[in-house]
Protein backbone atom coordinates (compact mmCIF):
# COMPACT_ATOMS: atom_id res chain seq x y z
CA UNK A 1 0.00 0.00 0.00
CA UNK A 2 0.85 3.33 -1.50
CA UNK A 3 1.63 6.05 1.13
CA UNK A 4 0.21 9.06 0.80
CA UNK A 5 2.64 11.65 -0.73
CA UNK A 6 3.09 15.23 0.35
CA UNK A 7 2.82 17.66 -2.27
CA UNK A 8 4.46 21.68 -1.03
CA UNK A 9 3.32 23.82 -3.25
CA UNK A 10 2.39 27.81 -4.19
CA UNK A 11 -1.02 27.31 -5.40
CA UNK A 12 -0.61 30.11 -8.65
CA UNK A 13 2.97 28.55 -9.71
CA UNK A 14 2.69 27.17 -13.37
CA UNK A 15 6.13 25.03 -11.61
CA UNK A 16 3.84 23.62 -9.25
CA UNK A 17 1.67 22.33 -11.58
CA UNK A 18 3.47 21.33 -13.82
CA UNK A 19 4.43 18.67 -10.96
CA UNK A 20 0.46 18.49 -9.50
CA UNK A 21 -0.22 16.95 -13.31
CA UNK A 22 2.32 14.48 -13.25
CA UNK A 23 0.99 13.04 -9.93
CA UNK A 24 -2.40 13.34 -11.04
CA UNK A 25 -1.03 11.39 -14.31
CA UNK A 26 0.44 8.20 -12.59
CA UNK A 27 -2.81 8.26 -9.83
CA UNK A 28 -0.81 8.73 -6.88
CA UNK A 29 -1.89 9.59 -3.79
CA UNK A 30 -0.80 13.02 -2.37
CA UNK A 31 -1.86 15.46 -0.36
CA UNK A 32 -1.24 18.83 -0.74
CA UNK A 33 0.36 21.49 1.49
CA UNK A 34 0.23 25.06 1.17
CA UNK A 35 3.74 26.89 1.50
CA UNK A 36 4.06 29.67 4.17
CA UNK A 37 6.37 32.09 2.96
CA UNK A 38 6.01 34.28 6.32
CA UNK A 39 6.08 31.96 8.58
CA UNK A 40 6.79 27.82 8.98
CA UNK A 41 4.99 25.61 6.79
CA UNK A 42 4.06 22.09 8.79
CA UNK A 43 6.13 19.72 7.64
CA UNK A 44 8.95 20.70 6.00
CA UNK A 45 10.80 20.64 9.34
CA UNK A 46 11.67 17.23 8.47
CA UNK A 47 13.37 18.39 5.44
CA UNK A 48 17.35 18.58 5.40
CA UNK A 49 18.86 21.70 5.90
CA UNK A 50 21.12 21.32 3.11
CA UNK A 51 17.68 21.82 0.52
CA UNK A 52 16.45 25.02 -0.59
CA UNK A 53 13.11 25.56 0.20
CA UNK A 54 12.27 26.03 -3.02
CA UNK A 55 8.59 25.14 -3.99
CA UNK A 56 7.36 22.21 -5.30
CA UNK A 57 9.01 20.07 -2.87
CA UNK A 58 7.42 16.61 -2.82
CA UNK A 59 8.05 14.22 0.71
CA UNK A 60 7.97 10.69 0.22
CA UNK A 61 7.54 8.95 3.36
CA UNK A 62 7.54 5.43 1.03
CA UNK A 63 11.40 6.30 0.58
CA UNK A 64 13.25 5.73 3.55
CA UNK A 65 16.59 7.07 2.37
CA UNK A 66 16.12 10.35 0.55
CA UNK A 67 12.07 11.70 0.89
CA UNK A 68 12.46 15.18 -0.12
CA UNK A 69 12.71 16.00 -3.91
CA UNK A 70 12.69 19.76 -4.88
CA UNK A 71 12.50 21.62 -8.46
CA UNK A 72 9.56 20.42 -10.79
CA UNK A 73 12.39 18.02 -13.35
CA UNK A 74 14.03 16.68 -10.76
CA UNK A 75 11.14 15.69 -9.03
CA UNK A 76 9.33 14.10 -12.70
CA UNK A 77 12.45 12.23 -12.81
CA UNK A 78 12.19 11.16 -9.79
CA UNK A 79 8.51 9.67 -10.04
CA UNK A 80 9.53 7.93 -13.50
CA UNK A 81 12.44 6.25 -11.51
CA UNK A 82 10.54 5.48 -8.38
CA UNK A 83 7.04 4.53 -9.90
CA UNK A 84 7.30 3.38 -13.09
CA UNK A 85 3.57 1.86 -13.29
CA UNK A 86 1.21 3.73 -14.73
CA UNK A 87 -0.67 3.77 -17.96
CA UNK A 88 1.50 7.03 -19.57
CA UNK A 89 5.01 7.10 -19.30
CA UNK A 90 6.69 10.98 -18.96
CA UNK A 91 10.00 9.47 -20.30
CA UNK A 92 10.88 6.30 -22.56
CA UNK A 93 12.46 3.55 -21.04
CA UNK A 94 14.27 2.11 -24.50
CA UNK A 95 15.54 5.31 -26.11
CA UNK A 96 18.19 6.88 -23.96
CA UNK A 97 18.77 9.35 -26.56
CA UNK A 98 15.17 10.52 -26.62
CA UNK A 99 14.98 10.57 -22.78
CA UNK A 100 17.86 13.25 -23.06
CA UNK A 101 16.29 15.18 -25.48
CA UNK A 102 13.37 15.01 -23.27
CA UNK A 103 15.03 16.02 -20.64
CA UNK A 104 17.23 18.87 -22.12
CA UNK A 105 14.03 20.16 -23.18
CA UNK A 106 12.50 20.63 -20.05
CA UNK A 107 15.29 22.50 -18.90
CA UNK A 108 15.12 24.80 -21.07
CA UNK A 109 12.00 25.21 -20.76
CA UNK A 110 12.40 25.66 -17.26
CA UNK A 111 15.50 27.93 -17.17
CA UNK A 112 13.93 30.44 -20.15
CA UNK A 113 10.01 30.09 -20.77
CA UNK A 114 8.78 29.77 -17.31
CA UNK A 115 10.53 32.82 -15.65
CA UNK A 116 9.62 34.89 -18.60
CA UNK A 117 5.83 33.68 -19.07
CA UNK A 118 5.60 34.44 -14.60
CA UNK A 119 7.24 37.93 -14.88
CA UNK A 120 4.20 38.82 -17.94
CA UNK A 121 1.42 37.53 -15.66
CA UNK A 122 2.79 39.62 -12.71
CA UNK A 123 2.61 42.70 -15.32
CA UNK A 124 -0.46 41.77 -16.04
CA UNK A 125 -2.07 41.26 -12.55
CA UNK A 126 -0.67 44.78 -11.86
CA UNK A 127 -2.62 46.19 -14.72
CA UNK A 128 -5.92 45.05 -13.97
CA UNK A 129 -6.19 43.87 -10.59
CA UNK A 130 -3.31 44.82 -8.18
CA UNK A 131 -5.20 43.58 -4.97
CA UNK A 132 -5.11 40.01 -6.09
CA UNK A 133 -1.81 40.16 -5.39
CA UNK A 134 -3.00 39.93 -1.33
CA UNK A 135 -3.25 36.31 -1.89
CA UNK A 136 1.03 35.97 -0.83
CA UNK A 137 -0.17 37.20 2.97
CA UNK A 138 -3.64 34.57 2.38
CA UNK A 139 -1.28 31.31 4.65
CA UNK A 140 -0.84 34.20 7.40
CA UNK A 141 -4.35 36.24 6.99
CA UNK A 142 -7.53 35.05 6.05
CA UNK A 143 -9.12 38.77 4.48
CA UNK A 144 -6.41 38.03 1.86
CA UNK A 145 -7.83 35.82 -0.14
CA UNK A 146 -10.53 38.57 -1.01
CA UNK A 147 -8.82 41.52 -3.21
CA UNK A 148 -12.14 42.94 -2.79
CA UNK A 149 -11.62 43.80 0.88
CA UNK A 150 -10.26 47.12 2.01
CA UNK A 151 -6.84 45.30 3.94
CA UNK A 152 -6.49 43.90 0.71
CA UNK A 153 -6.53 46.87 -1.44
CA UNK A 154 -4.47 48.36 1.21
CA UNK A 155 -1.49 46.22 1.12
CA UNK A 156 -1.31 45.14 -2.32
CA UNK A 157 0.59 48.29 -2.54
CA UNK A 158 3.44 46.99 -0.45
CA UNK A 159 3.30 43.80 -2.30
CA UNK A 160 3.78 45.14 -5.51
CA UNK A 161 6.75 46.77 -4.43
CA UNK A 162 8.27 43.67 -3.80
CA UNK A 163 6.57 42.04 -6.40
CA UNK A 164 8.16 44.37 -8.80
CA UNK A 165 11.65 44.41 -7.00
CA UNK A 166 11.96 40.61 -6.65
CA UNK A 167 11.31 40.04 -10.39
CA UNK A 168 12.64 42.90 -11.97
CA UNK A 169 9.06 43.76 -13.16
CA UNK A 170 9.98 47.42 -13.90
CA UNK A 171 13.10 45.88 -16.65
CA UNK A 172 10.88 43.98 -18.70
CA UNK A 173 11.39 46.22 -21.57
CA UNK A 174 14.76 46.44 -21.26
CA UNK A 175 15.42 42.86 -21.08
CA UNK A 176 13.03 42.39 -24.15
CA UNK A 177 11.19 39.58 -22.20
CA UNK A 178 8.02 39.79 -24.71
CA UNK A 179 10.37 39.45 -28.24
CA UNK A 180 12.17 36.53 -26.25
CA UNK A 181 8.84 34.79 -24.89
CA UNK A 182 7.27 35.21 -28.71
CA UNK A 183 10.32 33.54 -30.58
CA UNK A 184 10.29 30.36 -28.15
CA UNK A 185 6.51 30.34 -28.65
CA UNK A 186 7.25 30.66 -32.68
CA UNK A 187 10.05 27.82 -32.37
CA UNK A 188 7.40 25.44 -30.68
CA UNK A 189 4.42 26.45 -33.42
CA UNK A 190 7.01 25.66 -36.49
CA UNK A 191 7.26 22.19 -34.78
CA UNK A 192 3.66 22.02 -34.16
CA UNK A 193 2.98 22.25 -38.10
CA UNK A 194 4.62 19.07 -39.19
CA UNK A 195 4.38 17.25 -35.34
CA UNK A 196 1.52 16.51 -32.64
CA UNK A 197 4.18 16.38 -29.51
CA UNK A 198 7.28 18.13 -29.09
CA UNK A 199 9.66 15.58 -28.34
CA UNK A 200 8.86 12.45 -30.60
CA UNK A 201 5.63 11.39 -31.45
CA UNK A 202 3.93 10.34 -28.15
CA UNK A 203 3.13 11.94 -25.17
CA UNK A 204 5.90 12.71 -22.73
CA UNK A 205 7.27 15.00 -19.95
CA UNK A 206 8.08 17.68 -22.55
CA UNK A 207 4.80 18.61 -23.71
CA UNK A 208 3.52 18.24 -19.87
CA UNK A 209 6.74 20.92 -19.25
CA UNK A 210 5.88 23.05 -21.79
CA UNK A 211 2.00 23.36 -21.61
CA UNK A 212 2.17 23.90 -17.85
CA UNK A 213 4.54 26.81 -18.09
CA UNK A 214 2.93 28.41 -20.90
CA UNK A 215 -0.56 28.37 -19.16
CA UNK A 216 -0.50 31.64 -17.67
CA UNK A 217 0.14 33.66 -21.18
CA UNK A 218 -3.73 32.27 -21.80
CA UNK A 219 -4.14 35.83 -19.50
CA UNK A 220 -2.01 38.13 -21.21
CA UNK A 221 -4.33 38.95 -24.32
CA UNK A 222 -0.99 40.38 -26.65
CA UNK A 223 -0.05 36.70 -26.43
CA UNK A 224 -3.84 34.72 -26.68
CA UNK A 225 -5.00 36.94 -29.02
CA UNK A 226 -1.85 37.09 -31.83
CA UNK A 227 -3.29 34.75 -34.42
CA UNK A 228 0.77 33.44 -34.54
CA UNK A 229 -0.07 31.91 -31.62
CA UNK A 230 -3.31 30.40 -32.21
CA UNK A 231 -1.63 26.64 -32.54
CA UNK A 232 -0.17 27.32 -29.65
CA UNK A 233 -3.15 27.54 -27.54
CA UNK A 234 -4.97 24.72 -29.51
CA UNK A 235 -2.25 22.46 -28.87
CA UNK A 236 -2.27 23.23 -25.05
CA UNK A 237 -6.35 22.86 -24.98
CA UNK A 238 -5.38 19.47 -26.92
CA UNK A 239 -2.91 18.01 -24.89
CA UNK A 240 -5.04 19.38 -21.32
CA UNK A 241 -7.93 17.69 -22.75
CA UNK A 242 -6.26 14.33 -23.35
CA UNK A 243 -4.20 13.82 -20.41
CA UNK A 244 -4.85 16.02 -17.45
CA UNK A 245 -7.08 14.04 -15.62
CA UNK A 246 -8.27 17.07 -13.97
CA UNK A 247 -9.09 19.43 -16.85
CA UNK A 248 -11.39 21.23 -16.88
CA UNK A 249 -10.95 22.12 -13.80
CA UNK A 250 -7.40 23.31 -13.59
CA UNK A 251 -7.83 27.67 -13.23
CA UNK A 252 -6.05 28.87 -10.12
CA UNK A 253 -7.52 30.95 -7.60
CA UNK A 254 -5.34 34.09 -8.99
CA UNK A 255 -6.94 33.14 -12.57
CA UNK A 256 -10.32 32.81 -11.47
CA UNK A 257 -9.54 36.63 -9.63
CA UNK A 258 -8.58 37.66 -12.81
CA UNK A 259 -11.56 36.28 -15.12
CA UNK A 260 -13.96 37.37 -12.51
CA UNK A 261 -12.25 40.93 -12.62
CA UNK A 262 -12.59 40.86 -16.31
CA UNK A 263 -16.69 39.88 -16.64
CA UNK A 264 -17.17 42.59 -14.20
CA UNK A 265 -15.49 45.24 -16.63
CA UNK A 266 -17.43 43.91 -19.61
CA UNK A 267 -20.93 43.57 -17.88
CA UNK A 268 -20.67 47.43 -16.78
CA UNK A 269 -18.49 48.82 -19.45
CA UNK A 270 -20.91 51.00 -20.27
CA UNK A 271 -21.74 51.96 -17.19
CA UNK A 272 -20.84 55.95 -16.40
CA UNK A 273 -19.90 54.99 -13.44
CA UNK A 274 -17.34 52.90 -14.44
CA UNK A 275 -15.95 54.72 -16.56
CA UNK A 276 -15.20 57.67 -13.79
CA UNK A 277 -13.15 55.01 -12.08
CA UNK A 278 -11.24 54.08 -14.68
CA UNK A 279 -10.17 57.41 -14.96
CA UNK A 280 -9.40 58.09 -11.99
CA UNK A 281 -7.38 54.59 -11.45
CA UNK A 282 -5.31 55.61 -14.87
CA UNK A 283 -4.43 59.26 -12.80
CA UNK A 284 -3.98 58.13 -9.76
CA UNK A 285 -0.17 59.61 -9.54
CA UNK A 286 0.06 58.97 -5.91
CA UNK A 287 -0.19 55.67 -5.88
CA UNK A 288 2.39 55.24 -8.58
CA UNK A 289 4.51 58.03 -7.20
CA UNK A 290 4.39 55.71 -3.93
CA UNK A 291 5.08 52.47 -5.98
CA UNK A 292 7.88 53.55 -8.02
CA UNK A 293 9.74 55.20 -4.81
CA UNK A 294 9.16 51.90 -2.44
CA UNK A 295 10.57 50.05 -5.24
CA UNK A 296 13.51 51.72 -5.64
CA UNK A 297 14.09 51.81 -2.29
CA UNK A 298 13.38 47.46 -1.88
CA UNK A 299 15.40 46.87 -4.56
CA UNK A 300 18.56 47.54 -3.35
CA UNK A 301 18.15 45.13 -0.24
CA UNK A 302 15.66 42.22 -1.71
CA UNK A 303 15.68 40.11 -4.65
CA UNK A 304 18.57 38.81 -6.76
CA UNK A 305 20.47 41.76 -8.99
CA UNK A 306 21.36 39.62 -11.73
CA UNK A 307 20.89 36.61 -12.50
CA UNK A 308 24.16 35.06 -11.89
CA UNK A 309 23.52 35.23 -7.71
CA UNK A 310 21.21 32.20 -8.42
CA UNK A 311 22.26 28.88 -6.74
CA UNK A 312 21.73 25.85 -9.28
CA UNK A 313 19.40 23.16 -8.08
CA UNK A 314 19.62 20.37 -10.79
CA UNK A 315 22.78 18.91 -11.70
CA UNK A 316 23.05 16.33 -14.11
CA UNK A 317 25.94 14.44 -16.32
CA UNK A 318 24.92 14.35 -19.87
CA UNK A 319 26.04 11.03 -21.03
CA UNK A 320 27.37 13.05 -24.38
CA UNK A 321 30.25 15.09 -23.64
CA UNK A 322 29.97 15.00 -20.00
CA UNK A 323 28.35 18.36 -20.32
CA UNK A 324 26.61 19.02 -16.73
CA UNK A 325 22.97 20.54 -17.46
CA UNK A 326 21.45 22.27 -14.60
CA UNK A 327 18.63 24.09 -14.33
CA UNK A 328 18.70 27.36 -12.29
CA UNK A 329 16.28 27.39 -9.17
CA UNK A 330 14.65 31.24 -9.38
CA UNK A 331 16.13 32.36 -12.41
CA UNK A 332 16.10 28.71 -13.73
CA UNK A 333 18.13 29.51 -16.48
CA UNK A 334 21.26 26.68 -17.88
CA UNK A 335 25.17 26.81 -18.92
CA UNK A 336 25.45 24.77 -21.90
CA UNK A 337 25.08 25.59 -25.32
CA UNK A 338 22.88 23.37 -27.08
CA UNK A 339 20.24 23.39 -30.07
CA UNK A 340 16.26 23.45 -29.76
CA UNK A 341 15.41 20.17 -29.63
CA UNK A 342 12.99 21.34 -32.47
CA UNK A 343 15.96 22.17 -34.81
CA UNK A 344 14.93 25.32 -35.13
CA UNK A 345 17.41 28.06 -33.23
CA UNK A 346 20.68 27.69 -31.35
CA UNK A 347 20.17 30.18 -28.21
CA UNK A 348 22.82 31.92 -26.49
CA UNK A 349 25.18 30.42 -23.67
CA UNK A 350 24.71 31.35 -19.70
CA UNK A 351 28.02 30.99 -18.30
CA UNK A 352 27.46 29.66 -14.33
CA UNK A 353 29.83 31.93 -12.12
CA UNK A 354 32.62 30.14 -10.57
CA UNK A 355 32.05 29.03 -6.70
CA UNK A 356 35.81 30.20 -5.73
CA UNK A 357 38.11 32.68 -7.45
CA UNK A 358 40.86 31.74 -5.91
CA UNK A 359 42.49 28.86 -3.36
CA UNK A 360 45.56 29.92 -1.79
CA UNK A 361 47.90 28.47 1.03
CA UNK A 362 49.46 31.47 3.23
CA UNK A 363 51.95 30.62 5.69
CA UNK A 364 54.30 31.99 8.19
CA UNK A 365 57.07 34.36 6.71
CA UNK A 366 60.22 33.08 9.04
CA UNK A 367 62.42 35.26 6.40
CA UNK A 368 60.72 38.30 7.85
CA UNK A 369 60.07 37.20 11.64
CA UNK A 370 61.38 39.72 14.51
CA UNK A 371 60.23 38.58 17.96
CA UNK A 372 58.18 35.73 17.34
CA UNK A 373 55.94 38.05 15.09
CA UNK A 374 56.28 38.12 10.78
CA UNK A 375 54.13 38.70 8.23
CA UNK A 376 52.21 35.98 5.81
CA UNK A 377 53.35 35.10 2.72
CA UNK A 378 51.81 32.52 -0.48
CA UNK A 379 53.13 29.39 -0.21
CA UNK A 380 50.60 27.94 -2.75
CA UNK A 381 48.01 29.57 -5.24
CA UNK A 382 45.46 27.72 -7.84
CA UNK A 383 44.90 29.10 -10.31
CA UNK A 384 48.31 30.50 -10.56
CA UNK A 385 47.13 32.97 -13.80
CA UNK A 386 44.19 35.67 -12.68
CA UNK A 387 40.95 35.37 -14.23
CA UNK A 388 40.34 38.27 -16.41
CA UNK A 389 36.65 39.49 -14.98
CA UNK A 390 38.16 39.42 -11.30
CA UNK A 391 42.07 40.35 -11.17
CA UNK A 392 43.90 38.58 -8.11
CA UNK A 393 44.78 40.73 -5.11
CA UNK A 394 48.02 40.13 -3.32
CA UNK A 395 47.23 42.37 -0.35
CA UNK A 396 44.53 39.62 0.72
CA UNK A 397 47.46 38.12 2.59
CA UNK A 398 46.97 40.70 5.70
CA UNK A 399 43.22 39.91 6.07
CA UNK A 400 44.07 35.91 6.32
CA UNK A 401 45.19 36.87 10.22
CA UNK A 402 43.69 39.60 12.07
CA UNK A 403 45.23 39.40 15.08
CA UNK A 404 48.99 39.27 13.04
CA UNK A 405 51.44 36.27 12.53
CA UNK A 406 52.44 35.89 15.68
CA UNK A 407 54.12 32.15 17.04
CA UNK A 408 52.42 30.58 19.87
CA UNK A 409 53.96 28.50 22.74
CA UNK A 410 50.44 25.76 22.25
CA UNK A 411 48.84 24.87 19.40
CA UNK A 412 45.61 26.89 19.33
CA UNK A 413 42.36 25.08 17.97
CA UNK A 414 41.37 25.41 14.22
CA UNK A 415 39.31 28.31 13.28
CA UNK A 416 36.99 29.54 10.43
CA UNK A 417 35.98 33.17 9.46
CA UNK A 418 35.42 34.99 6.44
CA UNK A 419 36.45 38.78 5.64
CA UNK A 420 34.18 41.12 3.48
CA UNK A 421 36.76 42.88 0.73
CA UNK A 422 35.28 45.60 -1.60
CA UNK A 423 37.46 46.45 -4.44
CA UNK A 424 37.71 50.19 -6.17
CA UNK A 425 33.95 49.18 -7.77
CA UNK A 426 32.35 49.06 -5.11
CA UNK A 427 32.37 45.09 -5.88
CA UNK A 428 32.22 42.65 -2.51
CA UNK A 429 34.88 39.96 -2.27
CA UNK A 430 34.38 36.98 0.92
CA UNK A 431 37.49 35.52 1.81
CA UNK A 432 36.95 32.41 4.17
CA UNK A 433 39.85 31.40 5.79
CA UNK A 434 40.84 28.13 7.67
CA UNK A 435 43.65 28.35 9.97
CA UNK A 436 45.00 26.15 12.30
CA UNK A 437 49.11 25.94 13.45
CA UNK A 438 51.59 24.16 12.54
CA UNK A 439 54.40 22.59 14.37
CA UNK A 440 58.01 24.40 14.43
CA UNK A 441 61.01 22.40 14.89
CA UNK A 442 62.96 23.19 17.50
CA UNK A 443 65.84 25.62 17.29
CA UNK A 444 68.68 27.10 19.13
CA UNK A 445 68.66 31.02 20.23
CA UNK A 446 71.64 33.57 20.69
CA UNK A 447 70.33 34.36 24.60
CA UNK A 448 72.43 37.45 26.10
CA UNK A 449 74.29 37.24 29.56
CA UNK A 450 75.65 40.54 29.30
CA UNK A 451 72.55 43.20 29.95
CA UNK A 452 74.08 46.38 29.67
CA UNK A 453 75.31 45.05 26.00
CA UNK A 454 72.54 46.01 22.96
CA UNK A 455 73.85 43.55 20.54
CA UNK A 456 76.56 40.68 20.80
CA UNK A 457 78.49 38.92 17.66
CA UNK A 458 80.77 35.93 17.17
CA UNK A 459 83.88 37.40 19.48
CA UNK A 460 81.50 38.24 22.49
CA UNK A 461 82.32 35.25 24.68
CA UNK A 462 79.49 36.57 26.65
CA UNK A 463 76.76 35.33 24.59
CA UNK A 464 76.02 31.38 24.78
CA UNK A 465 73.39 28.93 23.18
CA UNK A 466 70.20 28.19 24.84
CA UNK A 467 67.55 25.84 22.93
CA UNK A 468 64.18 27.62 21.96
CA UNK A 469 61.17 26.13 23.41
CA UNK A 470 58.55 24.55 20.82
CA UNK A 471 56.86 26.81 19.22
CA UNK A 472 53.78 26.62 16.71
CA UNK A 473 53.07 28.78 13.67
CA UNK A 474 50.11 29.86 12.23
CA UNK A 475 48.74 28.46 8.58
CA UNK A 476 45.90 29.27 6.47
CA UNK A 477 43.95 27.68 3.71
CA UNK A 478 41.87 30.46 1.86
CA UNK A 479 39.00 30.88 -0.57
CA UNK A 480 38.12 34.19 -2.77
CA UNK A 481 35.01 34.37 -3.68
CA UNK A 482 32.40 37.01 -5.04
CA UNK A 483 29.63 34.97 -4.15
CA UNK A 484 28.33 34.95 -0.63
CA UNK A 485 27.86 30.84 -0.16
CA UNK A 486 29.12 30.95 3.29
CA UNK A 487 28.10 27.55 4.22
CA UNK A 488 29.44 25.88 1.33
CA UNK A 489 32.52 27.48 1.67
CA UNK A 490 32.99 26.13 6.01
Amino acid sequence: MIKHLRFYQIPWSHYCDKVRWALDLKELPYDIINFNPYGKTKGLERAPKTIRKLMPILEDPNNDGNPFQCDSTPILLYLHTRYPNSSISLFPSSSSDEKQQIIDTCLRFDSELGLYTRRIAYVQILNEKSSALSILLGEKFSWAYNPDDIRSRLVSSFVACFMIARFRLHRIREEQLREKTEQILLDVAERLHTHDYLVGEQFSAADLTFCSLVKPLRRVPCFFDDNRFRIIFDYHERIRRKYDPKYPNIDNFVEKIVDKHRLQIQNSEKSLITHIKTFIYRINFVQRFFIAFMTMMVKNIYGPVTDNEEVPQFNRVSSQGNQEKEAFNDQRRINFKSKWLMNVVVLPIHIMQRLADYFLVVGYDHDEERGGRSCGKIIQRFPDKDWPDCPFNPRIIHFCQPQGWILTAKRELPTFFISILTDLDGLRHYCACLTFHQTLLPTTTNILLNKTNDYSDEADDTAFLLPRTQMYAPKCLVLTSKLDCFEAFR
